[in-house]
């Protein structure tokens, strides 16, 4: 007989979903979306966030068959899109967990010098924010069930005391900018932020493997994650100029910068700064300890079923190859935000999360309907894909409406 799950255990499972839907892409979401306008960005959040659903109730289906604690993705497609599944699985993997890992600890650094002006240098606050949530991570399960509940509580009463305070100075003209030519190029950053897949293996074996459970529980989550990414885009696109101000939208795509620092500067209040870095860091915190959960449970199935380079799991080592290189690179390279995220959501996550579960729908669908659905699927995730090459290559560049913003928001 199956244990009872407690409440607790759920509502924690949910929060831990929530944090990592609401990170980094979350923060980056109106520095891009707000280019193309609300109604846009709102259309293109619900779209993708339906997408990426379906391809989550995917993984979940046949991650709970499998019902394994060192199963994963690698794993997983190599056993339903064989070699080549698997490597492109490893590939893809490596470019999302890396890649947010590294864009939180620069992203945290870049956020406390703007907004505090510390006196110590962008290195070794980077490298404090590290040690501190990579101990997180590394305590176990149990611990990061426990404060990234905190953390995520703390962040959605932040986020209500910052979204109404800039209520207050939302211009509700602004609203009726929509650039729809614009709207292709922000689906990688919403991709980025629907990026929860990574850690379903955890949560199917933390929920005992129960499909619909799970299921549940994902939904009330992206549910979550959705209103909150609708709401933070309206706001910040009410509040800010498009463009023609120093604290503008387009300014804060074009120096890389998250949606938090122009609010803070064009309010200029003392507690609404202090709120601003709040929800930034709790949203990166709470994002870097799910992902970071993921990426251990992934250097988990590689180090010992793929790579082997252990028999069983080596805990020093999982924790060296998590969280080393992605320290190692943002000390680097402090000044990436928007393109690796463009990065991870445009190949990444449309790969991995998108285009082969879509993929493993359509082999296994036990319907014409289902299969017709799979096959939607492949096709927008294939588009996504071939717009995110072409503008990588500048085969296609889509620019956006730069002569709108002369004419309308230079003078105000």
């Amino acid at each position: 007989m199956n244990r009872k799950i407690p409440f607790t255990l759920i509502v924690s499972i949910v929060f831990l979903i929530t944090g990592n839907l609401v990170g980094a892409g979350t923060l980056g979401l109106p520095t891009k979306t707000g280019l193309a306008g609300f109604l846009p960005a709102a259309t293109g959040l619900f779209v993708m966030g339906a997408a990426m659903f379906l391809t989550a109730m995917v993984l979940t289906r046949e991650v709970t068959r499998k019902g394994d604690t060192i199963f994963n993705y690698p794993s997983f497609y190599h056993i339903h899109l064989g070699l080549v599944g698997k490597w492109v699985a490893i590939l893809t993997n490596l470019l999302i967990l890396y890649g947010l890992l590294t864009v939180y600890l620069s992203g945290a650094a870049t956020i406390i010098t703007n907004l505090l002006h510390p006196k110590i240098s962008n290195a070794m606050i980077m490298t404090i924010f590290f040690v501190i949530i990579t101990t997180i991570n590394l305590t176990g399960m149990n611990i990061v069930e426990k404060y990234n509940s905190l953390l995520v509580i703390l962040m959605l009463g932040v986020f209500l005391a910052m979204f109404g305070m800039a209520e207050a100075h939302v211009d509700v003209k602004r609203f009726a900018f929509a650039d729809w030519k614009f709207l292709p190029a922000t689906i990688p950053i919403i991709l980025t932020t629907y990026n929860f897949h990574t850690i379903i293996p955890i949560v199917c074996e933390t929920l005992d493997w129960r499909e619909r459970l799970v299921r549940r529980v994902i939904l009330s989550a992206m549910i979550i994650g959705f209103l909150l990414s609708v709401l933070w885009v309206q706001v910040s696109i009410g509040a800010l100029p498009l463009g023609g101000s120093d604290n503008s939208i387009a300014t804060a795509f074009n120096n890389n910068l998250p949606a938090t620092v122009p609010l803070a500067q064009t309010l200029n209040a003392p507690i609404f700064i202090t709120f601003a870095m709040l929800f930034a860091l709790f949203a990166i915190a709470t994002s870097y300890i799910a992902n970071g959960t993921g990426l251990m449970a992934f250097v988990k199935d590689l180090s010992v079923n793929h790579l082997k380079l252990c028999k069983t799991p080596n805990n020093f080592l999982i924790g060296v190859l998590s969280f080393g290189p992605p320290f190692i690179i943002a000390l680097a390279c402090p000044n990436l935000f928007m393109s690796v995220l463009d990065l991870v959501g445009g190949f990444g996550v449309v790969i991995l999360f998108g285009l082969m579960p879509s993929i493993i729908l359509v082999m296994r669908a036990a319907t014409p309907l289902k299969r017709l659905l799979g096959i939607a699927l492949v096709i927008l995730f294939l588009f996504c894909l071939a717009l995110e090459m072409c503008q990588e290559l500048g085969v296609l560049p889509i620019k956006p409406d730069v002569e709108y913003w002369k004419y309308n928001f230079v003078h105000r």
